[in-house]
Formats: structure tokens, C-alpha cells, sequence
């Protein structure tokens, strides 16, 4: 026997090198094989495979086919979503030059114009290495950007009895059940804290009361969490605006008027008001013209919504309008109505734009006008960043309009 043939060798004393070769090809078609699972299930929830089949939906469809867990689906989904209109990331995966939990991780926060910058400062680094690079950052941003603190993701680790894991699996279905089953686990785990933190029996009063300090020069929200001082994203400073208590001298004031939100709840059956949403615990009242734009604390310019969809249209995921004391239209950031199919990356790319209009101080008002504007003239892999391009040009063409000095 030869010193390189291991043909009759024990496993003890298998050629390291020929190991791993081995374990590198089958890395490689492991990453290409995600990308192609992603890719496959996208088509899938496109193409309303689950309708046709009889299932609930693509999350069921992503169990029963890869026994893949709902938020597991719900990633996949993103990724793959996500690696439409990011062609060296694509290639990477394909290639297995990246395995698939790096891409998930880079794909949040990375654009047509970074990918390359990314890709580079995440060059040999391992997955957890990644997290943290990516840790802090918005999509976006450069890997050499200040890291925002708001931006950061937490992460929650358990280990329990079979009994209590049982109990809380229970519990998420319950509260997906009252919702219309929507919620994704972090929406859920908020509506558990917030039945746990409880709040007045007066439905005049806020469902729940959070301690959040706002700073009056920049806007920053801060919200206490067992004596710690979180920094959270804008969006969860407006959606806590919308229906505040605020503490003046010791004392709580309440922005909307306690026989105004109970007329609000009574008008509204105790229910979030968007199509097919069930929610009736826990319910929030949103603007539908935004304080900021003038919008007042009249009935009929506020609507019920529960925890989720009201993060969603503040997030502009959901647009509504309308007159919440008549008729309310719901359509999806692409325009679709509610409850449709919305392409998937016209409906990130439009709402990423929403955000970004937003946090370059525009008025939710003109940032949505100037959506509804470039919307008809977006493509499905045209890049976040051309599209907020086009609402800025809209933008700044109507300021000059309206502007006497540049008549």
C-alpha cells in the first residue's frame, strides 16, 4: 500500500486533506442548494401554490413540503427576495463562496451599491462574525458607517421544560388565532408582554402604558426596559404617538381624549379596523392623516388597529385613507388592495423609500404623495436606492413649484 492510498485504511487515519476537500464540495452544493430552496419557494408564494393545493398558506405550504417553521419560511422568503437585485450575493451563494447564514445576515442591511463593500469586509470572517458586523447597521448602510444603537437586534435564548414549551406554543397560537394568524414570533412575543404589563380597564385609557423618553431636538426615542434605557427605531416613536400618555409634572395626560377613543372603540366593534385582521385585545389608535401633517384627534381621523398593522403602516407596509368615520381603504405599499398579492420587491423597495423620505424629514403627506407618484414607473428589480432617487427628484420639483421666489 502506497502512502496515498487509503483505500484499506481505518477511518482513524482517512487522509485529512481528502476529508476535507470532501466536506468544502459538499459546503459548496449545500449553499447552492439553499439559494435554490429560497428561489423555488418564492415561485411558490408568487405563484399562490398553497391556494391551488388547499393549504392555509405559504407558511403551511414551506412545512409540510421542507418542514421548515414559519419564521424559517418567512426568512427564506426575505433572502431570496432580497437576492433578486443583488447579483454578487447571488453569485457568492450559487458559487458557495458564501454559505446560506451569511447571506441571510449580509442581505439585511446590503444594496445594489454596498454589495461589493460587504462582501469584501465580510471576507473570510465566520457567521458570528458577520452578526456582528452587520449588528447595528439599516439597509443601506456602508460596513465602515457608525453603527446605529436603535438598529441593533436582540436575541432571546430559553431553555425549558417540556410543559412550559407546550404552554407557550399554545399561547402564540392563541394570539395568531385572535389576530387572524399573522403575527410573525417577535409580533407575538409583543402582544404576551404587553398582556402580561396589562393596563387600565378604561378603554378611554391607552390598552398599555410604556415609559419612553423622546428627545425634543432630534427625535430620538428611548424606551425603559427593567431599568435599562433602549434606544428603538422612529417608527416605534410614531406608532407610541399615536395613542399616548404623556407625563407632565407626575402627571399622565392623555393625547386623545378618553370619551373620544372609547367613541372610537364603540364605532369600530372593539376590532383593528383592517380587512380580515380579528385582533380585539390590546388595540391602538392610529391617525390616519398624521399629527405632523395637521392630522387632528377628531373621531373620524382615527382608526382602531391592533399592534402589528399599526407598526406596519408606520413602517409603510400599509397605507390607509379615508375617512375612519365612513369608508377606509387598506392597499399594500405597492398599491395593491390589501389582502391581494403584492410583488415582493416592489413592495420593499416602496416602503424602504417610505421610511428613508421620512427619516430625510419630509412629511409623512409628501412622502407618501410622492410614492403614489413614482409607483406606476418602478421595476420589480429596480434597486431601493433608484426609487428613493426618483421620489426625491418628484419632491423637489414640486418645492420649486410651489416656491413664489423661483416662480
Amino acid at each position: 500500500m502506497t502512502a496515498n492510498d487509503n483505500s484499506t485504511m481505518s477511518p482513524d487515519h482517512l487522509d485529512w486533506r481528502r476529508a476535507h476537500e470532501r466536506c468544502e464540495a459538499v459546503a459548496r452544493r449545500a449553499a447552492a442548494l439553499d439559494r435554490e430552496i429560497g428561489r423555488a419557494l418564492l415561485d411558490a408564494d408568487r405563484a399562490c401554490v398553497y391556494v391551488y393545493l388547499g393549504y392555509g398558506g405559504i407558511i403551511e405550504y414551506g412545512e409540510r413540503l421542507f418542514g421548515f417553521a414559519p419564521k424559517i419560511t418567512q426568512e427564506r422568503l426575505r433572502v431570496a427576495g432580497a437576492l433578486e437585485s443583488l447579483p454578487l450575493l447571488d453569485q457568492a451563494l450559487e458559487a458557495g463562496r458564501l454559505c446560506y447564514s451569511a447571506a441571510r445576515e449580509l442581505t439585511r442591511v446590503t444594496i445594489a451599491e454596498t454589495e461589493a463593500e460587504w462582501l469584501a469586509a465580510s471576507a473570510n470572517k465566520a457567521v458570528r462574525e458577520i452578526e456582528d458586523l452587520v449588528s447595528g447597521h439599516v439597509s443601506g448602510d456602508r460596513p465602515n458607517d457608525e453603527k446605529r444603537p436603535e438598529a441593533r437586534r436582540h436575541v432571546f435564548r430559553f431553555e425549558v421544560a417540556a410543559d412550559v414549551f407546550a404552554l407557550v406554543r399554545q399561547a402564540m397560537g392563541a394570539l395568531r388565532k385572535i389576530h387572524g394568524g399573522q403575527l410573525d414570533d417577535e409580533q407575538a412575543l409583543a402582544m404576551m408582554a404587553r398582556q402580561v404589563l396589562g393596563g387600565p380597564s378604561d378603554s378611554g385609557r391607552a390598552s398599555h402604558q410604556i415609559v419612553m423618553s423622546v428627545c425634543e431636538q432630534c427625535g430620538q426615542g428611548q424606551q425603559e426596559g427593567r431599568g435599562r434605557m433602549l434606544p428603538v427605531e422612529p417608527t416605534v416613536v410614531e406608532r407610541a404617538a399615536c395613542d399616548a400618555q404623556r407625563l407632565e409634572a407626575g402627571v399622565a395626560r392623555q393625547d386623545v381624549a378618553p370619551a373620544v377613543r372609547r367613541a372610537v372603540l364603540r364605532r369600530d366593534h372593539g376590532r383593528c379596523r383592517v380587512p380580515g385582521c380579528r385582533s380585539a385585545v390590546f388595540l391602538d389608535l392610529h391617525h390616519v392623516q398624521a399629527r405632523a401633517d395637521g392630522g387632528s384627534h377628531a373621531a373620524g381621523n382615527l382608526a382602531t388597529t391592533c399592534g402589528a398593522h399599526h407598526d406596519a403602516i408606520h413602517r409603510g407596509a400599509l397605507v390607509v385613507e379615508g375617512d375612519a368615520d365612513g369608508a377606509l381603504v387598506f392597499r399594500h405599499a405597492d398599491g395593491t388592495v390589501y389582502g391581494g398579492s403584492p410583488a415582493a420587491t416592489t413592495q420593499q423597495q416602496l416602503a424602504d423609500s417610505f421610511l428613508a423620505l421620512k427619516s430625510l424629514g419630509w412629511k409623512e403627506r409628501e412622502a407618501r404623495q410622492a410614492i403614489d407618484t413614482v409607483r406606476p414607473h418602478v421595476g420589480e428589480n429596480e434597486p431601493s436606492e433608484a426609487v428613493l432617487r426618483r421620489c426625491l427628484a418628484v419632491l423637489m420639483i414640486r418645492t420649486q413649484s410651489a416656491s413664489p421666489a423661483l416662480r
